[in-house]
């Protein structure tokens, strides 16, 4: 009977430590900062509590690159900025295809694209140099980038919910993003950020 009792209370303290230790890995998100586009430190837990968040890494130069940058532009279209948020990180580590500067970068998607969603700096998404953001989500999914336009979605909570690679369009992801969101249809009028502050 003393046996049961220690047991009990042994695994108690287990399942505390268990649930508390996935709490702080899952909130690591809201510490995690990244440059934007034009070189801002942007902390995560400041802008994009609260919201469901598609982290995307971005290659100018990919034949992934045309149908991806249509389908993001388009999926961000569909929610209020208030809810939902594209977050692309440009990366030159698979076949070369991300050389340029971030100015020469910015400039490409936007005349092109006419990208509204939230554009970083470009970083290295994995190996030693690979940014702390991705070594996060690689350790939330133990899924790395294998090439540009991988997709992590992240929960209102900063939990990473789902992993998607390059072969699946960003429209693939829409209805994951809906059940996320609670919504069944969406038709809320969109919010569009201002051009001044991508």
């Amino acid at each position: 009977m003393k046996d049961c009792k220690s047991f009990a209370g042994i695994l108690s303290l287990v399942l505390f430590f268990l649930a508390n230790f996935k709490f702080s890995i899952c909130s690591k998100f809201y510490d995690i900062t990244a440059k934007d586009i034009y070189g801002r430190d942007v902390l995560m837990g400041d802008h994009f509590r609260g919201k469901v968040v598609l982290i995307v890494n971005v290659a100018s130069e990919c034949g992934y690159t045309d149908l991806h940058y249509k389908q993001l532009v388009d999926l961000q279209s569909r929610f209020s900025v208030d809810h939902f948020v594209i977050l692309a990180f440009p990366c030159n580590q698979f076949g070369s295809q991300e050389p340029n500067r971030n100015s020469a970068i910015h400039r490409f998607v936007r005349k092109k694209y006419k990208v509204q969603f939230r554009m970083f700096s470009k970083i290295n998404v994995i190996g030693e140099q690979a940014h702390p953001l991705y070594k996060f989500l690689e350790s939330q999914t133990r899924r790395s980038p294998t090439w540009n336009f991988n997709k992590y979605l992240i929960d209102r909570e900063g939990n990473v919910e789902k992993y998607w690679d390059h072969t699946v369009p960003p429209l693939d992801c829409l209805k994951k993003i809906k059940k996320l969101l609670n919504f069944a249809v969406y038709n809320s009028e969109t919010l569009r950020v201002d051009a001044g502050e991508l």
